[in-house]
């Protein structure tokens, strides 16, 4: 599984998927104490080689914060020099913010 702000790819699938069709994904982050659930779009699919390109497009405060939170760590493992996260600020709505640095992040499955 790779991982961004707004998405993923994922490989693996054992079913044909129709394209566009909405999804419901649940994950585990390393080193995360619950697993984060999302509803998202399928952007592409290739039944032929098991993989697919989600758009997330329903996520929850707490999945978002957690999302964000694994790939600025990750970001920052990398080398990657990234802002402070804002403090006291209110919680985001819409769309998940897009972070400079890396398209993907690879998640251990």
């Amino acid at each position: 599984m790779d991982l961004s702000a707004g998405g993923m790819g994922v490989d693996g699938l054992q079913a044909v998927v129709d394209q566009h069709s909405e999804v419901r994904v649940t994950f585990q982050l390393p080193d995360s104490e619950a697993p984060c659930a999302v509803t998202a779009h399928l952007a592409w699919v290739d039944n032929a080689q098991g993989r697919a390109g989600l758009s997330f497009c329903n996520v929850s405060t707490d999945a978002r914060q957690e999302i964000l939170q694994w790939l600025r760590q990750q970001m920052v493992s990398e080398g990657w020099n990234i802002q402070p996260e804002p403090t006291g600020q209110p919680e985001p709505s819409g769309p998940m913010p897009v972070l400079p640095g890396p398209t993907w992040a690879n998640v251990a499955q």
